[in-house]
C-alpha cells in the first residue's frame, strides 16, 4: 500500500458513491495530480481508483507529459491508461471532444470519471457564459455531478479553492506539467483567467467565493423551479400559461431543451395563431414539439416507416414483425397466406367493418377516433392479394372471418411517439 498522504481533507471520500470505483482523469496537471494523489493515498478508495491519460499530440512537451504521468502512477501503484488521440484541430474543443470520447469508451459500468476540475474553474465558466448570453441553467456553471454517456460524472474538487489546492501540492512535496497554452490569451477562457479575474479579485478578492456561492443558488432556484413545473406530457395549453420562458423550462425537466429562445416564441406565436385543425410543430433531430386541440406534445424524432413485405410461409407457427415506427404486428404463420403487403399513408382506402353494413372511409375511422395525427401517418395498411383487409386496430369483416375459421390472430401494437 501507499504511504499516506498530508492534508487528507482535500475533500470528503464519504460523498462518493460507496458501490463504485473510479477512473481519474488525469493529464499531469497541478489539479488533476492533487485529486490522484489524494484519492491514491485515501484508504477507504484503495484498490477502486484507475487513471486515465490523454496524450492530445497538440503540444510539444505533450509526450513528455504522458511519460511524467506514466511515472507517477507508477509510484503510486495505480493502473493508468494512455491514449494518444489527433483532434480534428488544434482548438480547445475539438481537444476536449477527442478527450471526452476516450473517456467514455474506457469508463467501465461499475464507475464514476473523477475530474479535478476547482472553485475557480467554476468561477471561469460563468463568467465565460455570462460573456456569451447565457440563460439560468448556464448560469449555475458546472454541476458537482450529474449523468453523461451512460456514466456518473463527478468533481469532487468543485467547492475546493485554487489555494487549498496548492496547499495541497506543497504540502505533499508534489510535481505537476505546466501547459504553456494556459497562458495564451487568444483563448477566451484564458483572457477570465489570465486578465478579466486578476482584476475584479483587486477590487474584490472574494470574487471567486461569491461567484461561487451565487452559482450554487441559481442551481438550487433552479431545482426548485424544476419540481414545481408539471411533468405533463401532452402539457394542457389551457391550464398552463405557456410562454418561451415556461416551454423552455419545462423541455429542461424533460432532458430536451434543445430549442433557441427565437425559435420557442415562434412557436409559441404559431400556437395562438392557428387554427383548431392545425398542428404546429417544432422539430429537432432529437424531439419535436406539436400542438394539437389545446394539448402540448413532446414527441420523438420523426421516422418515416417503410412499406415492407411480411412472409407467412416460415416456421414457427406464430410470429412478432417489427415495422419501426409502425409498432409490432402479430401473425399466425400458420395461415394459409404467403405474404402479407405493408404500406402507409394510402389515400382513399375504406373498410367494411364486422357487424356494420356500409364500408367506412379511413379517414372517418381516424376522426371518430380522435386520433393524433403523428399516429395516422405511422398507422399500417395491410394488403392482401390488393386487398385492404386491416388498417392498425380495424380489421376488415372479410378478414375477420377468414381468421376466426383459421383459428388465426393478428394484432397490432402501436408504437408510442410521445417522449
Amino acid at each position: 500500500m501507499v504511504p499516506s498522504a498530508n492534508h487528507t481533507d482535500l475533500f470528503d471520500v464519504d460523498s462518493l458513491p460507496a458501490d463504485r470505483s473510479f477512473l481519474i482523469a488525469y493529464s499531469g496537471g497541478s489539479d488533476s495530480t492533487a485529486l490522484l494523489h489524494f484519492c491514491a493515498h485515501h484508504p477507504k478508495l484503495q484498490g477502486r481508483i484507475r487513471a486515465i491519460h490523454v496524450n492530445h499530440q497538440l503540444q510539444a512537451e505533450a509526450d513528455e507529459w504522458q511519460q511524467h504521468a506514466i511515472r507517477q502512477c507508477g509510484l503510486w501503484q495505480i493502473p493508468l491508461l494512455v491514449e494518444r488521440v489527433t483532434p480534428v484541430n488544434a482548438s480547445e474543443n475539438a481537444a476536449r471532444e477527442a478527450r471526452q470520447q476516450v473517456f467514455a469508451t474506457h469508463v467501465q459500468s461499475n464507475e464514476c470519471l473523477l475530474t479535478a476540475h476547482h472553485q475557480q474553474d467554476q468561477a471561469e465558466t460563468v463568467l465565460f457564459r455570462l460573456m456569451r448570453g447565457t440563460g439560468l441553467k448556464g448560469m449555475t456553471g458546472m454541476a458537482a455531478s450529474h449523468d453523461w454517456a451512460g456514466h456518473r460524472v463527478i468533481r469532487p474538487l468543485l467547492a475546493v479553492s485554487k489555494n487549498t489546492i496548492t496547499d495541497y501540492l506543497s504540502a505533499n512535496g508534489l510535481t505537476w506539467c505546466d501547459d504553456p497554452s494556459n497562458a495564451e490569451n487568444h483563448y477566451q477562457r484564458n483572457q477570465i483567467r489570465n486578465q478579466l479575474l486578476p482584476v475584479i479579485q483587486a477590487q474584490q478578492p472574494q470574487v471567486i467565493d461569491h461567484i461561487f456561492a451565487t452559482a450554487t443558488r441559481l442551481a438550487e432556484s433552479l431545482a426548485c423551479l424544476h419540481r414545481l413545473l408539471p411533468d405533463d406530457n401532452p402539457l394542457s395549453l389551457s391550464r398552463h400559461q405557456v410562454d418561451a420562458a415556461f416551454l423552455h423550462h419545462w423541455l429542461e425537466k424533460q432532458g430536451h431543451a434543445v430549442f433557441t429562445a427565437h425559435q420557442l416564441n415562434n412557436f409559441i406565436a404559431s400556437v395562438q395563431q392557428a387554427a383548431d385543425h392545425k398542428t404546429p410543430t417544432l422539430e429537432h433531430e432529437r424531439c419535436r414539439l406539436v400542438a394539437w386541440k389545446q394539448q402540448l406534445y413532446l414527441l420523438k424524432p420523426v421516422a418515416t416507416p417503410q412499406t415492407q413485405t411480411l412472409s407467412l410461409n416460415e416456421p414457427p407457427d406464430s410470429s412478432h414483425f417489427d415495422l419501426g415506427p409502425g409498432g409490432q404486428v402479430m401473425l399466425s404463420r400458420h395461415l394459409p397466406i404467403e405474404q402479407i403487403e405493408v404500406a402507409y399513408q394510402v389515400p382513399g382506402q375504406k373498410l367494411m367493418l364486422p357487424c356494420q353494413a356500409h364500408h367506412k372511409t379511413i379517414k372517418k375511422l381516424h376522426q371518430e377516433a380522435n386520433t393524433p395525427p403523428w399516429d395516422k401517418a405511422v398507422t399500417p395498411f395491410l394488403f392482401i392479394n390488393k386487398r385492404l383487409v386491416a388498417h392498425g386496430d380495424w380489421v376488415s369483416a372479410e378478414w375477420a372471418e377468414y381468421l376466426k375459421q383459421h383459428n388465426g390472430q393478428y394484432t397490432w401494437h402501436k408504437a408510442s411517439q410521445i417522449l
